[in-house]
């Protein structure tokens, strides 16, 4: 069996994002792409492009009837995503990443890239064995791509960027007001459900940071959390062990809290664009309105697609402008491949290496390969499993790091895609190899 085509194709999506990595690199190496610059792409990307791409693909792909046959793909693609995250959390202990990059760790591994790699497979894939018909061909192989990813942004943009966002403000916040006990169990990693998301570290007051404004109600709640005896807080109408005990009871401002936080997270204009999408796609009269032939909102489909076609090469410019800020940073330093130069350990590049381009495609082929009976005689479904887990890092974690303002990390994530773009091509052919021999008829 003649694979050479699908490492070629491979390796020519690889090519061209290495020209893009150096182009991008090098203006920023120049200072022609700066980070606010980057900052402003990915802002652009989250407020913009991403919903004009989840409305163009999933309004304009999805369809009740196709979903109907192809459900199953959108169920392995969020159980793949969640498999993916619980096995990056133990994979914690063993990369060990720094505290500050802990969320980036676990979504580099979590999220592959499972849209536009899948897509360059199966286009090669569907010139080289029907070359008659090719465009059919890929028609019907980037409808069960799309399918696969169906819940891929909404999970990326409700699921990942607000885990990084929580995990972000947990770790930079700590109470102005703490007894030495309170210090130790946050130090220690212990759970304290009472000031989740307000804790900043003892560093930060040690050193004599300025700390933010405190108001008279967190003033109140720190007094609840720490206090051990009886005691009126000045600044608290009633006693804080009376409040203690009340704190134990969900209270209306804990729900409308928490009501709040929903709203924020389903207000992300990637999520919204999203679910916009699903619902255009599975409702047929909504659909006609936008993607029929005579549709009267047709004029917005396609300025939706044209800004939509801008998606790709943004997050990609993004990506090698990340990397090319991280080696400026780097020159005139003597060396540069140290651990304190690189701002991440060798360590925790390598389990990040290992953990997403050769554990979890070993994993989810074994899985696939055992239950591969139990799966719709649907022939690019299948195929289109084969090709998903072994796909690098997602470069839209990079783009999530930089509108959370988390330059550091954004960086080293760029620096710890380059190795899983150098592997990828040829676990690519391996497992394409291994689809064609497993489905019957191909």
């Amino acid at each position: 069996m003649d694979l050479s085509f699908v490492l070629l194709a491979a390796l020519q999506s690889i090519l061209s994002v290495c020209i893009i990595y150096v182009a991008g690199a090098a203006l920023a190496w120049l200072g022609v792409i700066t980070q606010p610059s980057v900052e402003a792409m990915s802002r652009l990307s989250q407020c913009l492009l991403i919903p004009c791409i989840s409305f163009t693909v999933l309004g304009g792909n999805l369809n009740v009837e196709v979903f109907r046959e192809t459900w199953i793909l959108a169920v392995a693609g969020m159980a793949m995503v969640c498999v993916n995250f619980a096995f990056a959390q133990l994979l914690v202990p063993i990369g060990r990443p720094d505290p500050s990059f802990h969320p980036w760790f676990v979504l580099s591994i979590t999220f592959p890239n499972n849209v536009a790699i899948p897509l360059v497979l199966s286009r090669a894939l569907c010139a080289q064995e029907e070359p008659g018909a090719p465009e059919a061909c890929f028609r019907t192989a980037s409808t069960r791509v799309f399918t696969f990813s169906l819940f891929f942004l909404a999970m990326l943009w409700l699921g990942a960027f607000n885990y990084a966002k929580a995990y972000i403000k947990t770790e930079s916040n700590l109470p102005l007001v703490a007894s030495d006990a309170k210090l130790d169990s946050i130090s220690s990693g212990s759970p304290d459900s009472s000031t989740a998301g307000d804790e900043r570290p003892a560093e930060a007051n040690v050193a004599g940071i300025e700390s933010p404004e405190v108001t008279k109600d967190d003033k109140c709640d720190q007094s609840v959390v720490l206090s051990e005896v009886p005691e009126m807080n000045p600044d608290c109408a009633v006693p804080s062990k009376k409040l203690s005990r009340e704190k134990s009871l969900p209270s209306v401002s804990t729900l409308a809290n928490i009501t709040d936080q929903l709203k924020k997270a389903f207000a992300n204009p990637p999520v919204i664009g999203s679910f916009f999408g699903m619902f255009v796609g599975l409702c047929g009269p909504v659909k006609a309105l936008f993607f029929s032939e005579h549709a009267p909102l047709q004029a917005v489909a396609s300025a939706t697609a044209v800004i939509a076609d801008a998606v790709v090469p943004l997050m990609n410019i993004v990506m090698a402008a990340s990397l090319g800020l991280k080696l400026k940073s780097l020159r005139g330093k003597s060396n540069v491949l140290s651990e304190s130069s690189l701002g991440i350990s060798w360590r925790t590049l390598l389990t990040m290496f290992v953990g997403r381009m050769l554990v979890l495609p070993l994993i989810f082929l074994g899985l696939l390969v055992a239950g591969l009976d139990f799966l719709p005689e649907d022939r690019w479904l299948r195929l289109v499993l084969f090709m998903e887990p072994v796909a690098p890092t997602a470069n839209m974690i990079i783009v999530i790091a930089h509108c959370l303002k988390q330059k550091e990390a954004a960086e080293s994530m760029a620096l710890s895609i380059i190795p899983q773009f150098l592997l990828f091509p040829f676990t690519a052919t391996a497992s394409i190899a291994l689809g064609l021999v497993m489905v019957p008829g191909v």
